[in-house]
């Protein structure tokens, strides 16, 4: 999973309350057709919404799991996590953009997250950062979340570049970034690990040529 240089990006607005337990399915509580058709970007397996702040169920089991932020400087504890559903809200109210919620289409299980946070706004360069439950490891749904968030912040938000960071031991991480073309720039100091990590960017006009061969 990658890592974001701006954790702190936007104050806190709102909160929220919610018991923990087993991972969650989007169809608990919801009916699922009400759950797909709230999925404002899809891919063949994955559909993505927006945070609010009834979601603290999905968040909680993502960044209280050991495993899933040992490289993000994790685990985190309940509000530490409704501070950062309460910053992914107010990201997207500015920005139009946030490390979104991430469904299975064909059960609405939770998968995790995945979008762009502003990483130099007045470029139009955002960062990109994918969290996956740990039950969704190894089976391509990062390559797939990812390459929708890419082709949404060139297409839709009008993005120059995206930018990216990993963990200097996050080795999964550096594979799946060269895998989509990222090109390595420099080191950057992640402050939650206390690590220079390496960092990377996709150029908007690499996206377009690389976008072509593939057709």
């Amino acid at each position: 999973m990658m890592t974001t240089k701006n954790e702190e990006n936007k104050p806190a607005k709102r909160g929220g309350v919610v018991n923990l337990g087993e991972v969650p399915r989007a169809t608990k509580n919801e009916d699922y057709k009400s759950v797909v058709e709230k999925n404002f970007l899809s891919s063949a397996r994955v559909g993505f919404r927006k945070w609010t702040s009834k979601d603290l169920k999905f968040a909680f089991t993502l960044w209280q799991d050991s495993e899933v932020t040992k490289y993000i400087g994790g685990p985190f504890d309940e509000n530490e996590i409704r501070l950062k559903i309460e910053r992914e809200i107010a990201c997207e109210e500015a920005y139009n953009m946030q490390y979104w919620p991430v469904f299975s289409i064909e059960n609405g299980e939770f998968l995790g997250c995945g979008g762009l946070r502003p990483y130099k706004i007045e470029n139009k360069i955002y960062e990109i950062g994918i969290h996956l439950m740990k039950n969704c490891w190894g089976k391509g749904y990062g390559n797939e979340i990812a390459q929708c968030v890419i082709q949404y912040g060139f297409s839709v938000l009008n993005a120059s570049a995206i930018f990216a960071g990993h963990n200097p031991k996050n080795e999964a991480s550096r594979g799946m970034l060269t895998k989509l073309r990222f090109k390595y720039s420099h080191d950057e100091f992640y402050a939650p690990t206390g690590l220079m990590h390496p960092s990377y960017f996709l150029l908007k006009s690499d996206w377009l040529t690389y976008s072509s061969e593939k057709t």
